[in-house]
């Protein structure tokens, strides 16, 4: 990537942990103490293929453990320990 490009595909968020409903519905990323791990809340646009929304970003978990109450357009936190772009 170069300055200037654009993400056409979301940035992929590994080893994704602490899946809770965000009740403040706050859209922000945090740098926790971990290597390159991160504080990620956002809004779930895409409970199915697991895409949370931050701003002018999309994120995808990696990740099975969504609870079956937390549903779209919910607000929710989670911790990774690592974000990518492939």
């Amino acid at each position: 990537m170069s300055v200037g490009d654009e993400l056409k595909e979301p940035v992929y968020c590994l080893d994704v942990t602490n899946i809770m409903v965000n009740k403040e519905f706050k859209e922000e990323i945090t740098k926790l103490t971990g290597y390159f791990s991160y504080l990620i809340s956002g809004k779930l646009i895409d409970v199915k293929e697991k895409i949370v929304k931050v701003g002018g970003f999309l994120f995808e978990l990696d990740t099975d453990k969504i609870d079956g109450d937390i549903i779209e357009d919910s607000y929710i936190s989670f911790e990774c320990t690592r974000v990518d772009i492939f």
